[in-house]
């Protein structure tokens, strides 16, 4: 059989029951449609099904090659040279990678590898210039390391960057092997120990990350890279002034490196300051723009105009946030975030999530989303005490989350956001229910969000007459939220006799038997003269008898003696209503509207009362 044969019998699937070579097929044709996006989910779900395809991986790479997305790029790349390692082509792409993600060191080492090794290569010539430049570059980052012997320098800068690959993979334990080997030469190494508390704080040891932090800026005081990690650990801690304390440090800094206004503008959105962000971009803007030589590179990046569109969507200038989206795909086609936040702005206003700086893993370790599973199993049970139950566990596991609630509800994105309601919903806890109240009383969020949110704190008792200022379809509207439980339990207890003779005669005032209704209902009220229900059914006899005045006394008389009664209350309101008096009508109903518990009996005459004031 040939090899031909063998490739076309291949039996794995992409989607549904398609053959993953019919999805190549698709990715490829939406490729040659520069439709990056929508071949890159093609591609990287395959990559799930058939992890290290020498084909899947060469299109992903090209994707990602074509959307200047240069991380996963990198990535893509070096898994490529793993399983090809005797491709030429692949070493150079590797290279190419490396130098396009700003890895100079481990372009370099890549080059001088291939030039090594295939010396007779075409590109070779291509490849020795590209080393002299290369070499001119990495003279001064081995400079700054300032180790004084160069051959640690440079181990320690390629170890550095393979460090910083295996984070970037999600390898964790990876990344710590490599930084530990590197601070076995270099032990106060600020990039290596900067990396070293960002795994900390992914493995959720927030204390251990803030430690490792201090040791940077206990030598490198003026560190953009520690200032903002710490800033954000003591922030994910609930520790907000101390956060405040070291964002004004990072604030501080005076700079026109790339890297330190990045930063800044991080930990502005982050904390939600969005006229400080906006700020940031207009300040490198005229940077870039000045008639100097000594320009930043490489230049405004994709992610500081993104966190500018946020800032701008979030102050109400929606053209704003649009160019500075469309900004950002100009630097970074394949921007992920950009890309979800226009697409979130094509939704109706009411369904809209925008605008949002990061993703879920920003906010929330990968432990904590683990633990996510156990609410979402708790939830399938539709038992909300356990629900409870397993949601207060959770947030005392990982007090971080509770401590986040309100920024999430303020600046999460669509799926962190519906997890802090979640938590808030089955927590009931009284912090949260305010967290809920300002949410519901914001513009962040959908309209559906906020109102879920709105109806959950009038249930709470925190909007006290239920008038409720709510932002819905793009304008403030000023509502009052009706929110009762209603239920069927018996409303007055009485003997085994009388209940027997009240059932028969609702039994007979239902069919229009209002002679025996009446017999049956004085006979009860002779051994029970004060049960509200018994008179009021005797009201509503007299009435259908046509004698209105003998209704209208047992009514004012029950009145009189409970003016809560609803039934007593109802009758006459409706009684104003025919006389034309609807003010008075309607300050009668105003109890019941902000009463939170009916039966079903008193709400369906309640609605019907409330309907007849409107049409009159």
């Amino acid at each position: 059989m040939s090899k031909k044969q063998n490739r076309s019998e291949v039996k794995l699937r992409g989607f549904g029951t398609e053959p993953l070579l019919v999805n190549l097929q698709k990715a490829e044709a939406l490729m040659a449609k520069r439709d990056w996006l929508e071949a890159r989910e093609i591609l990287e779900a395959l990559d799930r099904q058939a992890p290290n395809r020498e084909d899947v991986l060469r299109m992903l790479g090209g994707v990602f090659y074509e959307t200047r997305d240069w991380v996963n790029y990198q990535l893509v790349c070096r898994r490529l040279y793993q399983i090809t390692p005797n491709s030429p082509e692949s070493s150079l792409i590797l290279a190419t990678a490396y130098m396009g993600g700003y890895r100079t060191i481990l372009a370099e080492q890549t080059f001088r590898q291939f030039a090594e090794r295939w010396p007779d290569h075409p590109q070779v010539p291509d490849i020795e210039k590209t080393l002299a430049q290369l070499a001119e570059v990495n003279r001064n980052v081995l400079e700054q390391i300032g180790l004084p012997d160069e051959s640690a320098s440079l181990e320690v800068a390629i170890l550095n960057e393979t460090a910083q690959l295996e984070m970037q993979a999600g390898k964790s334990e990876a990344a710590r092997q490599v930084t530990d080997q590197l601070l076995k030469i270099f032990p106060t190494y600020a990039p290596a120990l900067n990396n070293l508390a960002l795994m900390s704080a992914l493995d959720g040891d927030l204390e251990e990350a803030i430690a490792t932090t201090h040791q940077v800026l206990a030598t490198h005081p003026e560190n953009p890279h520690a200032l903002a990690n710490l800033t954000r650990f003591h922030y994910l801690q609930g520790e907000f002034e101390t956060a405040q304390q070291s964002a004004q440090q990072l604030m501080a800094i005076s700079s026109n490196l790339v890297d330190v206004w990045q930063k800044q503008a991080e930990i502005c959105s982050f904390s939600g300051d969005d006229e400080a962000v906006l700020k940031l971009l207009d300040h490198a803007k005229a940077v870039m723009d000045a008639d100097t030589d000594d320009k930043p590179e490489p230049g405004i990046s994709a992610l500081l105009y993104h966190l500018a569109a946020v800032a701008a969507y979030r102050l109400g200038n929606e053209d704003r946030a649009r160019q500075y989206w469309q900004e950002a795909l100009k630097i970074q086609p394949g921007f992920g975030l950009a890309i979800a936040n226009l697409r979130d702005l094509q939704n109706p206003l009411s369904d809209r999530n925008a605008a949002w700086a990061f993703d879920p893993s920003y906010w929330i370790s990968p432990r904590a989303s683990a633990g996510v599973l156990r609410l979402q199993e708790a939830a399938e049970t539709n038992d909300e005490a356990h629900l409870g139950a397993v949601t207060l566990q959770y947030l005392q596991d990982f007090p971080e989350v509770k401590l986040l609630i309100p920024a999430l509800l303020d600046r999460g994105d669509p799926i962190a956001r519906q997890l802090a309601l979640n938590l808030a919903f089955a927590a009931k806890l009284p912090d949260l229910d305010q967290a809920l109240k300002d949410f519901a009383q914001s513009q962040r969020g959908t309209d559906e969000m906020r109102q879920q949110a709105a109806q959950y704190v009038s249930r709470q008792g925190l909007f006290p007459d239920r008038q409720v200022r709510l932002w819905l379809n793009g304008k403030w509207h000023n509502l009052m939220l009706l929110g009762y439980e209603i239920h069927g339990e018996p409303q007055y207890q009485h003997s085994p006799q009388i209940q027997k003779l009240n059932e028969e005669a609702v039994a007979a005032i239902k069919a229009n038997h209002w002679d025996t209704a009446f017999k049956l209902l004085k006979q009860a009220i002779r051994s029970e003269p004060h049960s509200p229900d018994l008179r009021y059914n005797l009201a509503s006899v007299y009435e259908r008898q046509g004698k209105i005045n003998e209704s209208m006394v047992v009514i004012d008389e029950l009145y009189q003696e409970n003016p809560e009664y609803p039934f007593a209350l109802l009758a006459i309101a409706r009684r104003h209503i025919k006389a034309g008096e609807l003010d008075q009508a309607e300050a009668l109903l105003e109890p019941l509207v902000n009463r939170k518990r009916f039966h079903y009996s008193e709400f369906n005459a309640f609605c019907d009362t409330r309907l007849e004031l409107y049409v009159a």
